[in-house]
């Protein structure tokens, strides 16, 4: 391995560190997105949900962080099947199932950082 090599795998380790460290910011956004929405469904912050879970899916996937990512996309596709409109008890249910597998796959990454 090269220099130039070595010093783009620091600098991509430095990157995926600090996203794991941001990774709890993103997710408690999600579920205040989330929780706001039982209490009064809006378009636009469904569609700040929306954007949040597809921004952790994508990013989680590119910095190698499968797990999270997976269930983030998941996660996405139930949203997106919504189409702005307030969930039925069976999609709420599958929402609440995959923040909370979510939530967990991020407690795991945590721990796999400190690692």
């Amino acid at each position: 391995m090269n220099d130039k090599s070595k010093i783009v795998d620091q600098k991509i380790a430095i990157l995926r560190k600090s996203f794991a460290k941001k990774l709890p910011e993103r997710l408690d956004k999600i579920h205040h997105h989330w929780a706001a929405l039982q209490i009064d469904w809006q378009v636009d912050v469904f569609n700040e949900l929306h954007r949040e879970v597809h921004s952790l899916a994508g990013t989680s996937l590119t910095y190698g962080f499968v797990q999270p990512g997976t269930i983030a996309r998941e996660l996405e596709k139930v949203i997106q099947h919504l189409t702005r409109s307030r969930p039925d008890a069976e999609q709420s249910q599958e929402i609440v199932r995959l923040l909370s597998t979510l939530q967990q796959a991020v407690e795991q990454t945590e721990e796999v950082n400190e690692c």
